[in-house]
């Protein structure tokens, strides 16, 4: 089963992934801040130490370099700790001012800087971590991995809860409100006063729906009023001309060959108008009530339909193929037989030269014909009847399928779908 969208599941996602993406970026940046932080404060006192030194040296020339245990200054290079030569070279030395180097505990800070004699001298700051005593090493794990960390999580969370609040509290809940007005709204609450909401643009688009269902409904109405007067007004003209031509054909105009193919083509027309008059008829029913049902064979009602429809393949170059299984469906006599027909005749009509097959089963029926002529220039291959027989499929509730392929025509029906509920007089 495809898993459908979520505007409140996107949002939720959407907001919580850029939340925890800006939230921990920018505890990382707290945490680079941090130690580029320390860098930074200990150039400064390497700098400042370096300044003081000058500072005496010219108030007297033999002043003394500083030397303590964290503080030493050198002004030889091969008087260096050996891991700072070890690391660096004289000249890399001389291309930088600040340099540091680490051998497990043991970490040097080193500052070069130029005396007033020209030649270069070198503050090192030494550090050793056992020296270190816990205390300041619990304040300094706490400022710089707790801390940022801590006001991360409180970060996130103040975030999120703001987001809820602001999303669903004041976005997301009117929107389900419009969402629930939607899909209750029946034919009967059309003209009822529009639900007030939160936002004007929920309004307006409440407004907009109520609106466009109205026209849909009116417009379905006229056709259906259309759909049943025009089956009515066509039935009594029809009829006349029917009897007509069973008048004409019982004095023997049939057998005057000059009026042969007249009478033909005016019986072929008139029992076209009188299918699609009773297709007409049930389209525009409302249908609000179970469909009656009955056992119908279909190893008989198809070879019946076909035998009806076989005028409308005389004197084509058709070849029809059947393949039928014994078995028995479920659906309204005249319903299916309409349905049927439909498809049957429109096969036989819109089918000037090659195949048509018809294959019918207990679960389904498929009809295959060879389109040519104007049928295969991008037409449908079939016309009214196709058409009134899909809406009568969805009165039944089963399943129709057309599919147009390369220089064919097929129409699936399926007749396991449950019946859907329905009237018929």
């Amino acid at each position: 089963m495809k898993c459908r969208k979520s505007i409140r599941r996107m949002v939720l996602v959407s907001f919580v992934l850029v939340s925890v993406v800006l939230v921990v970026g920018y505890t990382v940046f707290l945490r680079s801040y941090l130690t580029t932080g320390i860098d930074l404060f200990l150039e400064f006192r390497l700098e400042e130490a370096a300044s003081i030194y000058l500072e005496q040296m010219d108030a007297a020339s033999d002043a003394s370099l500083p030397h303590s245990k964290g503080l030493m200054a050198y002004t030889d290079y091969d008087a260096l700790p050996s891991l700072i030569t070890d690391t660096f070279t004289a000249e890399e030395l001389g291309k930088i001012r600040f340099a540091q180097c680490s051998a497990g505990k043991v970490h040097y800070k080193l500052h070069r800087f130029r005396k007033p004699d020209g030649s270069d001298a070198y503050m090192v700051l030494h550090l050793l971590e056992g020296t270190i005593s816990k205390e300041a090493r619990r304040r300094f794990d706490r400022y710089h991995l707790y801390t940022p960390v801590t006001a991360g999580l409180v970060v996130i969370g103040v975030i999120l809860a703001l987001g809820y609040w602001v999303f669903f509290k004041l976005l997301a809940r009117p929107v389900e409100e419009l969402h629930e007005w939607v899909m209750g709204l029946k034919t009967d609450t059309l003209e009822s006063d529009i639900r007030e909401f939160k936002y004007d643009e929920l309004n307006q688009i409440a407004a907009l729906i109520r609106s466009t269902s109205q026209r849909l409904i009116a417009g379905a109405e006229r056709e259906k009023r259309f759909q049943r007067y025009a089956s009515h007004e066509l039935r009594t003209p029809i009829a006349v001309l029917q009897n007509n031509l069973e008048l004409m054909q019982m004095q023997g105009v049939t057998e005057d060959i000059r009026f042969h193919a007249s009478w033909e083509r005016m019986n072929k027309a008139v029992r076209n108008m009188r299918h699609l008059t009773s297709s007409l008829l049930w389209v525009s029913r409302d249908m609000d009530r179970p469909v009656p049902r009955e056992e119908i064979s279909l190893d008989r009602l198809i070879p019946e339909i076909i035998d009806e429809n076989a005028y409308l393949l005389v004197g084509k170059g058709i070849n029809l193929r059947t393949d039928f299984r014994s078995g028995v469906i479920a659906g309204h006599q005249v319903l299916v037989r309409i349905i049927v027909g439909n498809l049957i005749r429109n096969a036989f009509q819109h089918s000037y030269e090659g195949e048509v097959s018809i294959m019918a089963g207990p679960e389904g029926m498929v009809i295959v014909n060879d389109l040519s002529g104007e049928d295969s220039e991008g037409t449908t291959g079939y016309g009214l009847g196709l058409q009134l027989s899909e809406q009568l499929v969805d009165k039944l509730g089963w399943s129709i399928r057309i599919d147009k392929m390369s220089g064919k025509f097929s129409v699936r029906l399926d007749f396991s779908s449950p019946p859907a509920a329905g009237h018929a007089d």
